[in-house]
């Protein structure tokens, strides 16, 4: 078996042209066509046989080109020439599969021992010697880790053209379902079309009976024989034959067929006498008759053409009569009272805001909000709409209406005590910390006597709110389906005020409870959420923050005027008894409700009565809107910027010439601004309030307590919040929202943005 020769990786040349020698001499003597007898033929590898014997090629043919050609390449490798150039190559120092950074240092030639001719084998391919080179493991492990990747490749690309054949098939499948079903429709179809092809011949093929054709053979049968049952319908004999059936003698005609004499007529074309009459037919009245009455069609398709034409007419003019009347009607303008906002205003033409989209824009809000008779449209919605619907027990159902499951806190859990440190001195500035005094704030309930308060039995929807009472007690309310979880996410964004602010601020939470806490009929409160417990679990969440839990003082003046019937707002009563649990927790002066001036406004219609689609025994018994005025209103400053805290103005604290709807705006005029109030009072404290628009009933009560007050609208601020109350020097922020916006994802994640 000829002997193997390993050269590695990189082999040295001169090795290697003895070995090119060496085999040559052999190819020469496979040449010759001699073989040694003492040689032993090695098996030809089964990678080694050709594919095809065309592609053998006997190498005695060929033996002097390769010769030189080896020579050629070996003279190339031994001064190092480039295969492409006559141009040394640089030795390469590092090797391009290892990371090795160690030089490879020569290794001494061993020394050949002479090689014995050997004896010429016969040729073939099996007499060549195998040359293997060695791979470094890490070039094995490369090739593997290629070689797995080229299959995982492979099995992805497999999976998904199995994928895609499965679609391929899956879409098939549902064609062909498609269209064995449409073949099915169209035979049914078809079906029907012949079913009432069949039955309208049916209907206008003549019938005549047997009596009709005794009449006009001219035979003397009587109409009793007439109206005997006839040769279809009659029982025969056994073996009695009927006339279509019955065999006839050879030559025997049928009356149809039988040939008549020349000259004579059929009974329809026979000429009568002159002035005699022809045969009147007989009435149907003994259940016989001669031939059944074709339905005269109606001519309305005559008038089709007519109709269509007159409907067109109509519509037209309805339409353009329609739109040309409420271009030239007097447009709506000042404030709307039932939604507490002023109309829109036509806009002024520029090219800009043209070019801009922004007169289009705001032309077309112009035309759509300004309709003629807006309110009166309104009315008469609300009048239609109460008419639909099922009316059942006193309550009208329409819409969806959702019960929820009400969540309830553990006992232990409301027990919970939390100490949260007390700011009471005034800070000069905003980096400079006030002293702190520890206080304690606890959730336990507590027994109180509370005023009688009116609750009605039923209730009914109408639109979104909920009414409830008759007459002068008559209330809207909205319906609330606040979660644990979602109040949670709100105490977990408070808390996050407090980390940012410091020690230095106290921080408060109120959450103001809806009119539907206190004058809800039990058996629609069973279906909502309890407002209580998901305030309760607010306070449960709060880290560092005070909780001003209003609920049950609240709740021991909800016999009072504390709430609007026809709006979502509570009303200024309500808001000085909650403004005073606050300043008890802030330990700061609260005067007496009797300090106050009270100023009163009539028919107030607030929200509700919009929410409700205009729920008309809302509009006959308005609210009454009382607010109250501090004793040192004279002595207090108002400037009103924009939410972005520049552009400030001076203005009232209290917009008197609010009325209607828009009675509620009559604290601070509307949200989407930042409220400075400047007071009377020497402590040194800042307060700012984040609210919606139940907050801003609190800061007129607030003027005695604190030496500067902002207010702040969560939902319209356009900088950051924490920077605001650093800058103004706030020692207290409170958190005044209501229960609902304390469970709205929306109104929770712009507290949040606010932060920033």
């Amino acid at each position: 078996m000829s002997e193997k020769k390993n050269f590695g990786l990189f082999p040295d040349f001169d090795q290697l042209e003895a070995a090119y020698s060496d085999s040559l001499k052999k190819l020469d003597s496979i040449g010759a066509g001699s073989a040694p007898e003492d040689t032993e033929q090695e098996p030809i590898p089964e990678e080694n046989h050709p594919t095809d014997a065309a592609d053998y090629k006997d190498p005695a043919e060929n033996n002097k080109q390769v010769y030189d050609k080896m020579v050629d390449e070996l003279e190339r490798r031994r001064t190092r020439k480039s295969i492409w150039s006559d141009e040394p190559v640089v030795p390469v120092k590092k090797s391009i599969w290892l990371d090795d950074d160690k030089k490879e240092e020569p290794k001494p030639e061993p020394e050949r021992p002479a090689q014995p001719d050997k004896p010429q084998k016969p040729a073939g391919r099996e007499n060549m010697e195998t040359i293997e080179l060695k791979i470094s493991p890490e070039v094995q492990e490369r090739m593997r880790a290629a070689k797995e990747k080229q299959r995982r490749e492979a099995a992805q690309l497999e999976a998904e053209r199995q994928k895609a054949e499965a679609a391929r098939a899956e879409a098939a499948r549902i064609e062909a379902e498609e269209r064995a079903e449409a073949e099915r429709l169209e035979k049914e179809r078809k079906a029907r079309r012949e079913r009432a092809e069949r039955i309208e011949r049916a209907a206008n093929a003549p019938v005549i009976t047997q009596a009709a054709a005794a009449a006009a053979a001219g035979t003397a049968k009587t109409a009793a024989d007439a109206a005997a049952p006839t040769s279809r319908t009659r029982q025969r004999p056994e073996g009695e034959q009927s006339s279509r059936t019955r065999q006839r003698p050879e030559g025997e005609q049928t009356s149809r067929t039988r040939q008549r004499p020349e000259g004579e007529q059929t009974s329809r074309t026979r000429q009568r006498p002159d002035g005699q009459a022809a045969p009147k037919k007989r009435s149907s009245a003994s259940g016989t008759h001669s031939r059944t009455r074709k339905r005269k069609k109606p001519k309305i398709k005559e008038y089709e053409l007519e109709f269509s034409f007159i409907n067109a007419v109509l519509c037209l003019l309805l339409v353009f009569g329609t739109g040309i009347a409420l271009l030239v009607m007097k447009r709506e303008s000042g404030v709307i009272e039932s939604e507490k906002r002023y109309y829109a205003e036509k806009p002024e033409f520029t090219l800009s805001s043209y070019f801009k989209g922004e007169y289009t824009e705001d032309l077309v809000t112009y035309y759509t909000d300004t309709i003629p008779n807006r309110e009166s449209l309104k009315s008469f919605s609300d009048w239609f709409s109460n008419h639909l619907g099922i009316h059942k027990d006193g309550i009208q159902i329409r819409g969806d209406v959702k019960a929820v499951k009400q969540e309830k806190l553990d006992d232990d859990q409301k027990a919970t005590t939390t100490t949260v440190g007390l700011v009471t001195t005034p800070a000069p500035d905003a980096t400079e910390p006030g002293e702190s005094k520890p206080t304690e704030t606890t959730t336990t309930q507590t027994t109180t006597t509370k005023v009688k308060k009116v609750v009605a039995d039923e209730a009914e929807w109408a639109g979104n709110v909920i009414i409830a009472g008759k007459g002068k007690d008559v209330r809207a309310m909205p319906a609330f389906y606040g979660q644990f979880s979602t109040g949670e996410k709100y105490a977990n964004v408070i808390n996050k005020y407090k980390e940012a602010l410091g020690d230095s601020v106290n921080v408060f939470n109120m959450d103001i409870p809806l009119a539907s806490a206190y004058y809800m009929p039990e058996d629609m409160a069973s279906q909502l959420s309890d407002q209580h417990e998901c305030i309760e679990n607010i306070g449960m969440h709060l880290k560092g923050v005070i909780n001003v839990d209003v609920y049950d003082t609240l709740d021991d003046h909800a016999g009072e005027y504390i709430y609007s019937r026809t709006d979502h707002h509570w009303q200024p009563l309500g808001a000085y008894y909650a403004t005073q649990v606050f300043a008890e927790k802030a330990n700061v002066p609260y005067p007496d409700l009797s300090t106050y001036t009270v100023d009163v406004k009539e028919d107030f219609l607030g929200t509700m009565y919009t929410f409700s689609d205009y729920y008309q025994e809302l509009a006959d018994y308005p609210d009454t809107f009382t607010y109250y005025i501090p004793d040192n209103y004279d002595n207090v400053t108002t400037t009103y910027y924009d939410t972005s805290f520049s552009n400030g103005q001076e203005g009232p604290l209290f917009f008197d010439f609010m009325q209607g709807g828009a009675c509620y705006s009559t604290f601070l005029g509307s949200d989407d601004r930042i409220t400075e109030i400047e007071t009377d009072c020497d402590n040194g404290r800042v307060l700012v309030i984040m609210k919606d628009s139940y907050g801003n009933a609190l800061a007129p009560f607030l003027t005695h307590s604190f030496s500067k007050i902002y207010v702040l609208d969560f939902r319209y601020l356009n900088i950051s919040a924490v920077e605001f109350m650093k800058n103004v020097g706030a020692t207290d922020v409170l958190f005044a929202v209501s229960i609902s916006g304390g469970h709205t994802e929306s109104h929770i994640d712009s507290i949040e943005e606010d932060l920033y």
